[in-house]
């Protein structure tokens, strides 16, 4: 992304957390709101964010006129009402309030009219004769409404001789050479001189970005911009001097002059500030934005919406998105098909950059999610195509294939294919793939086709699943194919049993949905274009995707909240598997159960989003946890966790075979977390993934947390130790009448 974003810390974003998550969102600079900070906490605050590794931008206050601090977030002054404003601090109410600096007052003139902040609030000096004797300015409400504390206030058509810093400014510039800050936004600058001053106070190479937020800051611009790196346009300070109406127009002016003179420029105030409260801006924020980008400003300024705003990511994520928008997609359309930009998803408009694709999210394996679902079709047509039965396995297969999952297999692979996946583990384009996805019949089903015809795939029932566009028909050793992908010919592997039922021919083609099958738990099944618009409506732009066949457990939660933190991720993506299984495994009802009761009741709330992963488990190891990931990124997952012995049976893999294998393919595009064995200290009540060798645990001490293990008590009807699990999910698990097991 070019665009630059500048971030306001405050109360919603000081913290590891947050500041982690918006620095791998791409936001440029840190900003520290002088006016809304203490002079006295500030060293602590660069003490602390110096150990992030951000860049930091210090905001200086400049001298302005402000309200003090009214003893609450705000007061509504009344129209017509007499408030009379004081010089030095006292207790306000809606009918007393004061000001700083105090001798600003000494200005005032009967008839000077006063507007404080953004809101139009606007007073009228009635009587400045008692300020002398009495300490205040009596003044009369011309148009009332809200005042929040430290607000900025000017004295209409009338200027008021202030120093360009102020103390305080002029110690935090000092703490600044201390911790080596290289960025500055400079408050109220009014002329060249103002910068100069600056310079020498702090002669460091540093970006220093003058804000431009008044009527004289406009008339002195060009010498101003002389004197710096940049602009920052502050639309609010600015609408106190400039009639409202006229702002637009400001804005496009300065941001012109800014090009001409090859200097940055950022744009702030009310960039996304429904946001503060909303998930989605309004329309008219995110018309606001791209005009912005449109005009050519370098950069925007969220300040308010990360500060104290209530979804300071979710805000960082929608200004990324509308910046990547423009840059890959508006400035691209020229005369595009408008109806292709709105009808197709983003990434497969072919004139898009997908290496820089103004989707937040991950971008899809190959390049864009595959839609093999026919709308329309021809029943008479269709029934007079040869039919070949295929089992409940390979339903799930189609659907999987038809909505995307499968991206960017549209059908199942051809003879080359195959074996390029057996024995390089990627397709012949290159992509990585590790798990073939076949469609075998018996030899004399494959004697009565024909390679080039259409072929009606039908379920049990003999019911319209899908057609398969018949490619090639070929023969492959099982043998061989059982020992590439399982690493045995073992027939206790469930895969291997699968395998060897005699179907040793192979069709392959492209296939085409007919309608999509309903399972049970039809309403966790959801394609990866409808999770994606869940996540891009949520505003997450990083997920946690997690792969399980198993009820939820303590490990498991572990590792899942542990990966969201470490990630610094916006949500947690719980897949289980909700597909054909083995003997011996939960039931599909009981995991998404146990599921439902650990987001609803435990789990952290607007973090986590539950489905049903609708496919097969092919008990492959090593190889089915890279295609589990292949799956999950495009669903929209931007990590994966990998925990000991993914998707293994018995004992035919190594415990971490699963998570070395992803040694091999750097190019992935999706980023592993990687888990090993969690234990549960008993001593000091903490689960930790040290193996019970380290300092932190002892032999006698620790609890290790087995699936295994919870599996056999479950079996026993034996509640598992509640560090193992928690005792409402087992109290849900008991009431369950049948088995709970495959």
């Amino acid at each position: 992304m070019k665009t630059k974003l500048i971030c306001t810390l405050g109360p919603s974003s000081m913290n590891a957390d947050v500041i982690h998550q918006m620095k791998s969102r791409g936001v440029s600079l840190f900003r520290i709101n002088m006016s809304h900070t203490k002079i006295s906490d500030l060293e602590d605050i660069l003490t602390k964010l110096s150990k992030y590794d951000i860049n930091i931008c210090i905001d200086t206050e400049g001298c302005q006129v402000r309200t003090g601090f009214l003893g609450t977030n705000s007061l509504i002054l009344k129209e017509k009402s007499s408030v009379k404003i004081y010089g030095n601090s006292i207790t306000c109410n809606e009918n007393n309030i004061y000001i700083r600096p105090k001798d600003a007052l000494n200005e005032l003139k009967d008839g000077d009219i006063l507007s404080i902040d953004f809101n139009s609030v606007m007073l009228k000096a009635v009587d400045a004769s008692t300020y002398s004797s009495q300490g205040y300015v009596n003044c009369e409400v011309i148009i009332g409404g809200p005042i929040g504390n430290n607000k900025g206030i000017a004295i209409i058509d009338k200027k008021i001789e202030l120093p360009n810093f102020s103390k305080k400014d002029k110690k935090a510039i000092e703490l600044s050479k201390k911790f080596k800050i290289k960025s500055f936004t400079l408050s109220f600058i009014n002329n060249a001189a103002a910068v100069r001053e600056f310079k020498s106070m702090y002669n460091a190479n540093s970006d220093i970005y003058a804000k431009i937020e008044t009527r004289e800051g406009i008339q002195n611009f060009e010498e101003i911009i002389d004197q710096c790196d940049g602009i920052l346009i502050d639309r609010g300070d600015l609408s106190r001097e400039v009639q409202i109406e006229k702002i637009p127009l400001v804005q496009k002016m300065l941001i012109n002059f800014s090009l001409e003179k090859k200097k940055e420029c950022f744009v702030a105030t009310n960039i996304l500030e429904s946001m503060c409260e909303e998930k989605k801006p309004n329309r008219a924020e995110v018309n606001d934005v791209i005009n912005i980008l449109a005009d050519g400003a370098t950069g925007l300024v969220l300040t308010k919406e990360t500060a104290v705003g209530n979804n300071p990511i979710e805000t960082v994520n929608m200004a990324s998105s509308l910046a990547l928008h423009y840059e890959n997609i508006i400035k691209k359309l020229n005369n595009r098909s408008l109806i292709e930009f709105i009808s197709k998803p983003l990434n497969e408009i072919d004139y898009i950059n997908k290496e820089n694709s103004s989707e937040l999210l991950v971008i899809p394996h190959g390049g864009s999610l595959v839609n093999r679902k026919m709308n329309t079709y021809d029943y008479t047509k269709i029934n007079s195509y040869k039919k070949v039965k295929i089992d409940i396995f390979t339903i799930r297969e189609i659907m999987l294939i038809a909505n995307g999952t499968f991206s960017p297999i549209e059908g199942f692979i051809n003879s080359e294919d195959l074996k390029s996946v057996l024995y390089n583990m990627r397709l012949r384009t290159d992509e990585i793939w590790t798990v073939p996805i076949s469609l075998r019949v018996e030899k004399d089903i494959a004697d009565h086709l024909k390679e080039g015809e259409d072929i009606l795939l039908v379920d049990e029932d003999n019911q319209e699943i899908a057609i398969l566009h018949l490619e090639e028909i070929y023969n492959f050793k099982i043998d061989e194919y059982c020992k590439k992908l399982f690493g045995t010919n073992d027939k206790r592997h469930p895969g291997v049993f699968r395998l060897t039922d005699g179907r040793t021919f192979f069709l392959s083609g492209k296939i085409s949905l007919l309608k999509s099958p309903t399972f049970k738990l039809n309403h966790y099944n959801h394609s990866p274009s409808q999770i994606r618009s869940v996540f891009a409506e949520k505003g997450w732009s990083k997920i946690v995707g997690f792969h399980t066949r198993n009820v939820i457990h303590r490990s498991h939660e572990f590792i899942q909240l542990k990966a969201l933190e470490e990630s610094g991720a916006d949500g947690l993506f719980i897949h289980p598997v909700v597909g054909e299984k083995k003997k011996g495994d939960f039931k599909n009802e009981i995991i998404m159960q146990t599921y439902d009761l650990m987001v609803n009741k435990f789990y952290p709330k607007n973090k986590t989003f539950l489905a049903g992963f609708f496919g097969n488990s092919y008990y492959a190891g090593p190889k089915e946890a890279v295609f589990t990931a292949i799956c999950r990124k495009n669903y929209g997952c931007s990590h994966f966790i990998i925990g000991r012995d993914h998707t293994g049976v018995y004992d035919f893999y190594g415990k971490y075979d699963s998570q070395d294998i992803f040694d091999k393919f750097p190019d992935i595009g999706i980023e592993i977390i990687k888990f090993k064995e969690v234990y549960f200290s008993k001593e000091n009540g903490f689960y930790t993934t040290n193996s019970p060798s380290d300092e932190l645990l002892n032999e006698d001490n620790y609890l290790n947390i087995s699936g295994s293990e919870i599996r056999s008590l479950l079996k026993k009807n034996l509640l598992p130790d509640s560090n193992l699990m928690r005792k409402e999910i087992f109290n849900l698990i008991k009431k369950r009448k049948e088995n709970l097991f495959v």
